[in-house]
Order: structure tokens, then C-alpha cells, then sequence
């Protein structure tokens, strides 16, 4: 009976031990699968937001094509419309063009911009030293008064000839990206 009690003991320990390395293994899947499926999404997140950015720029570069044009006559209409541009995003805090040797032609500020020229900044560099580069997001960096933290969208600008005439550029706030995946349940909490 006593050797009964130890092998039915022994069979209640490797049942016991069998469940609960299924458990686990099915809770480490189960992770894994939640993981992926909000990467997923944050990722989603990510490329639509960066979709509209483009979309902001390509924008901007259609206001562009209207000053050269004179379709914006008053000396600040274009800044006007560049403000209204930025105004549809969260995410842009100003948007603007430049000429081929980084001066500001056209900005949305409401006043005179922190930065008068840009060419030394690596949203200008790469795409005047990349033709091909299309829409380009630079590593965060701090804004000329260094109060705050921006990340830089830009698009070249090619002149009738096809040689670099500028870029359109928009500084973006990073925190928008903190309040959006922070306003996502993922159960992280």
C-alpha cells in the first residue's frame, strides 16, 4: 500500500509538472502572439501617420508650384496657406520649402522662423546630395532655441532642369508618437 501511496504521489507530481510546462509554454505563445499582433499595429500606426506627412509635404510643394506661378500675390499668402497646412496635422509643428542653398523661401510660422537657414542640417544634406532619395526622416534633434525635440520630414525640390532646388520640410513632434501608443489598451498596463 505505502509503495501504491508513493507511485500514485510520483504520478500526482509528473501530472502537476506536465501541466504546468503546458501552461507555460501556452502562456509564452499566447505573449508571443499578443507581442506581434501589437507590433502590428503600431506599426500600421506608424506608416499611416508617416503617409500623411508625405502627403503634407507633397502639399506643400503644390503651394510651392502656386507661388512660383503668382498664384499667391499678398507677400505672406503662401506662409498663410503653409500654416493652414500645418494645422491639419497633430504630429507637424511647421512646414516650409527652402532654396537650393538652404534658405528659408516660405515657412508656416506665424512670425519670423527660429532658423533662417538649413543647410546644415542632415533632412537638407541628404537630399541635396541624393536624387533619389524621395521622402526622408531624420534621427530626432534638438530645435534651435533647444528647448524641444523635433524629428525633420522632407522631399527634394528639382528645378525645370532637374538639378536641386530645395527641399519642402516639415518638423515634427515626437511626443505625438508617446500620446498616440500610450492612448493604445495593450493590455501593457
Amino acid at each position: 500500500m505505502a509503495t501504491f501511496g508513493v507511485l500514485f504521489c510520483a504520478l500526482l507530481v509528473v501530472l502537476f509538472l506536465a501541466d504546468l510546462r503546458t501552461r507555460y509554454h501556452g502562456a509564452i505563445d499566447q505573449a508571443k502572439n499578443e507581442a506581434l499582433n501589437h507590433a502590428e499595429i503600431l506599426a500600421d500606426n506608424t506608416a499611416v501617420t508617416f503617409e500623411t506627412v508625405d502627403r503634407v509635404l507633397r502639399e506643400t510643394e503644390l503651394i510651392r508650384q502656386g507661388a512660383l506661378l503668382g498664384t499667391y500675390t499678398a507677400p505672406d499668402a503662401a506662409n498663410g496657406a503653409l500654416r493652414h497646412l500645418a494645422q491639419t496635422s497633430p504630429l507637424v509643428i511647421a512646414i516650409g520649402w527652402t532654396n537650393a542653398a538652404g534658405g528659408l523661401l516660405a515657412h508656416s510660422y506665424g512670425s519670423s522662423p527660429p532658423r533662417a537657414n538649413i543647410a546644415d542640417m542632415s533632412h537638407f544634406i541628404v537630399q541635396r546630395d541624393e536624387a533619389r532619395v524621395g521622402l526622408f526622416i531624420t534621427e530626432s534633434f534638438r530645435s534651435a532655441s533647444g528647448d524641444r525635440w523635433f524629428i525633420a520630414a522632407s522631399r527634394r525640390l528639382n528645378g525645370i532642369d532637374g538639378q536641386f532646388a530645395g527641399v519642402v520640410t516639415a518638423a515634427l513632434d515626437p511626443s505625438y508618437f508617446n500620446r498616440v501608443y500610450r492612448s493604445f489598451k495593450l493590455g501593457w498596463e
